[in-house]
């Protein structure tokens, strides 16, 4: 099963992809961030997604033009979780 999310964190979302084999979640904002007006996450709160709902493969997409792309990958990383990664252009998976 594959997930694809752009919306805020809410804990209904663990429940919606818990054990999905690949999770493509936006993850727009950096940490501490409030995203629910705009409907994105924050990476922190991508990561707790992901681990919280035992992703195997998590890709943080919908990734801010000018941003430190390394900092958001970090902050998602705080959680235990499976494989995390940054979206790429062209970015391919079989599954």
């Amino acid at each position: 099963m594959c997930i694809h999310s752009e919306t805020c964190y809410r804990g209904s979302l663990v429940r919606f992809s818990f054990g999905a084999d690949l999770l493509l979640v936006d993850s727009k904002l950096y940490e501490g961030f409030d995203g629910k007006v705009e409907g994105h996450m924050n990476a922190e709160e991508a990561g707790r997604l992901a681990s919280k709902a035992d992703i195997q493969q998590t890709v943080l997409t919908n990734l801010p033009h000018d941003a430190e792309l390394e900092v958001l990958l970090d902050s998602a990383k705080q959680h235990p979780v499976g494989r995390i990664m940054l979206a790429e252009a062209g970015m391919t998976f079989e599954i």
